[in-house]
This record gives C-alpha cells, sequence and structure tokens, in this order.
C-alpha cells in the first residue's frame, strides 16, 4: 500500500461518508496536504487530451509528479431520509446507474492512461469510493447484460481491452463510444467503512455506530478501487 492509498484508507475513522464527489476531493486533498505540506496540489487543472479538452481532478507535485481521477458514486442509506454520523446529518440520494458508474470509472483509467503516456515519469490514479454494492458483487455472472464490459466485480482482470456497450450504441448521450484500456489491470476491492444503527432510534436520525453496538445499515457499506494506471 502507497502513502496515497494509506491516506485514504486512514480517512475512514473521521469520515466514514461523504456529501458529495466535490466533499471526497476536496477532503482527500487536505489530508494529503496536511501530510505533505510542500507539495504543490491543484483541483481541476486544465489537460489537452486527444478527443476534447477537460479537467483533472487532482495533480500533485512532489517527490514526483502524481495525477489523479476521483469518483463517488452512491446510493441512498435506505432508513429513512438521513443519517447522523459524528455529529453531522447526511442526506445521501441515489446517484445514478450501475451501468454508468462502471463507464465512467473507465472512462477515468483511459484518460489517465493517456497522462501517463504522454508524461511516463508521471504516477497516475484512478480511484473511486462507493456504496453501490454491485459494483464490487456481481452474483449473476452467467446473465448476459449490455453493460457487461464496463463491469468492475471484484476480481475481474481487464488486459489490453476494448470496452462497448453490447447490442451497439444506445440513448447513453456522452456515454456512447467505447473505452479502449491498453494496460492490464485486476480488479481488487479494499473495505472503507460500514455504518451500522440501533434500531430503537427514529429512523430519521440515525446515528452511525461501531458494530458491537448496532444492526447493518442499508446501503452503509463503503468500499474502494484504488488503481494505478500501468
Amino acid at each position: 500500500m502507497n502513502d496515497l492509498e494509506t491516506i485514504l484508507k486512514n480517512m475512514a475513522e473521521s469520515r466514514p461518508v461523504f456529501h458529495n464527489e466535490q466533499d471526497f476531493q476536496f477532503e482527500y486533498a487536505w489530508r494529503i496536504r496536511t501530510e505533505f505540506p510542500e507539495w504543490k496540489i491543484r483541483f481541476e487543472r486544465p489537460f489537452e487530451f486527444e478527443q476534447k479538452d477537460g479537467r483533472i481532478d487532482l495533480w500533485l507535485e512532489g517527490d514526483v509528479t502524481y495525477v489523479i481521477e476521483l469518483k463517488y458514486p452512491h446510493r441512498k442509506i435506505t432508513r429513512g431520509e438521513r443519517c447522523k454520523i459524528n455529529d453531522e446529518y447526511f442526506c445521501l440520494k441515489d446517484h445514478g446507474a450501475n451501468d454508468y458508474a462502471g463507464y465512467e470509472f473507465f472512462r477515468d483509467v483511459s484518460r489517465m492512461e493517456e497522462v501517463k503516456t504522454r508524461h511516463p515519469k508521471v504516477r497516475t490514479f484512478a480511484i473511486i469510493l462507493t456504496n453501490m454494492a454491485a459494483l464490487w458483487d456481481w452474483k449473476n455472472r452467467n446473465e448476459e447484460r449490455y453493460w457487461d464490459e464496463f463491469r468492475m466485480y471484484d476480481g475481474r482482470v481487464i488486459d489490453n481491452q476494448i470496452c462497448d456497450w453490447k447490442g451497439g450504441k444506445g440513448n447513453h448521450g456522452d456515454k456512447e463510444e467505447p473505452i479502449t484500456l491498453k494496460g492490464r489491470y485486476e480488479f481488487h476491492w479494499q473495505e472503507y467503512s460500514e455504518g451500522w444503527f440501533d434500531p430503537s432510534v427514529d429512523k430519521n436520525t440515525i446515528k452511525w455506530l461501531p458494530p458491537e453496538h448496532g444492526t447493518p445499515l442499508p446501503g452503509g457499506k463503503f468500499r474502494y478501487l484504488f488503481v494505478e494506471i500501468s
């Protein structure tokens, strides 16, 4: 485990949940700044990608240059409308579909491959943190779906692969085009945090409890993928 992943994992004790993707990105950058105060950190740095200009979530210049894309798709924490964690209320709604979450993460990996190709000495990463269990736990692997090639279940291996929607293009907006991943990747999801609640508490004010004091909270398990681009 490298320093950047250690920083991410250690965030869970005080920040087991985030309000949104920007909250996640800022907290992660703040922890990196605390650990490495001499590093230069930039949010949303412009970059001229081959297809079109874009922005990179985090650009870090320290002992070497690190370039990072982060994703935080989430589902509703299903018992009530909000939960109380460390005296702060959180209200997570359903972020979106599993297929698009997979597509967007694969697109991040592809973008980081392009950065790595053009700047070989830069270390590039794609990170996703989520409570959408279907992303890491695909029980019906023999059941074909139109988005099979964008699945990111635990244990999946991708090796120099073109990923596309089965059946060709559909009505996917800016997610129509196939994605080529040139490297080899093994997806191994890691535990981040898990919420437990006291059943006697009002369902609209869930308190995030340690396991020995509660019942598992639906939608309360978060895991992450930390992928370094090869």
